[in-house]
């Protein structure tokens, strides 16, 4: 038994509770390395199933973003008003020209789509009108043998373009919606033709010189562009039957002053 006695007393003696305590420390420290090990180790698994979920949210909610609908305004062309008019007249080749000269007709901004293309139609039949009379008097004054044959030839040819705008001008002012088609097809035609009569009245002045060729042919531009407008206004109008043929295509008992312009 004295050995037992004498190993008691040095398992607790100073000397060997210093190295207990040592032991029990690595042990703890030994712990702890494993628990911080083991969170880590947690973090990343975490964080594993976490980001695919991120990323395809993120991913989902870029293609709900790519896949919102169109919401621009529709087509201008087809409103009321002054951004009706420009937009229309976005289409010609004279978008100025267009929007000052429709703009003179009050009545022009609370126009619809047929309306508007008529009044430039009867816009274009008072240029006609004006080249008919300025050709006319040109014709009894003093110009060459070539310049007064080329006038008179456009006198005739006004003549036949008044007719044709002044066709188009009553058939947009009484559309039917059966036949609108149709008979924007018809106007189309009338208005191409007209413009055809105004290019071969042009043409008859090529290579005459003189005063009353210049005249002439300062007329025949500005009716040239009045009536390019009014062609292009129609050919966008038929083109685009889809966005007021549902409407209402009347019209207004204030715009039958503009019958008295035929």
């Amino acid at each position: 038994k004295a050995p037992l006695a004498m190993a008691s007393v040095t398992e607790y003696s100073p000397v060997g509770l210093s190295a207990h305590h040592a032991l029990a420390n690595q042990k703890a420290r030994r712990l702890c390395l494993i628990a911080y090990l083991a969170s880590f180790l947690l973090l990343i698994i975490a964080f594993s199933f976490v980001l695919p979920k991120i990323i395809g949210f993120s991913h989902r909610n870029r293609h709900h973003v790519a896949a919102v609908p169109d919401i621009s305004p529709p087509d201008d062309s087809f409103r009321r008003g002054p951004l009706a008019i420009a937009a229309a007249c976005n289409v010609t080749l004279y978008p100025s020209l267009c929007f000052s000269s429709l703009s003179s007709y009050p009545s022009a901004f609370s126009a619809p789509p047929p309306l508007l293309v008529a009044i430039s139609t009867t816009l274009a039949l008072r240029d006609v009108n004006r080249t008919y009379d300025v050709a006319l008097s040109l014709s009894k004054g003093q110009g060459s043998e070539k310049e007064i044959a080329a006038v008179t030839d456009c006198i005739e040819l006004m003549g036949d373009a008044r007719d044709q705008l002044k066709l188009a001008t009553a058939r947009l002012l009484d559309l039917d919606l059966n036949r609108t088609r149709t008979q924007l097809k018809d106007v189309k035609m009338w208005v191409s033709a007209a413009l055809t009569y105004e290019t071969t009245c042009s043409d008859g002045f090529e290579d005459i010189s003189g005063t009353v060729s210049q005249q002439m042919l300062r007329e025949a531009e500005a009716l040239s562009k009045m009536v390019s407008i009014a062609l292009a206004l129609v050919a966008h109008l038929s083109d685009h039957l889809v966005s007021w043929r549902s409407s209402t295509i009347s019209i207004p008992p204030s715009t039958v002053r503009y019958r008295s312009c035929l």
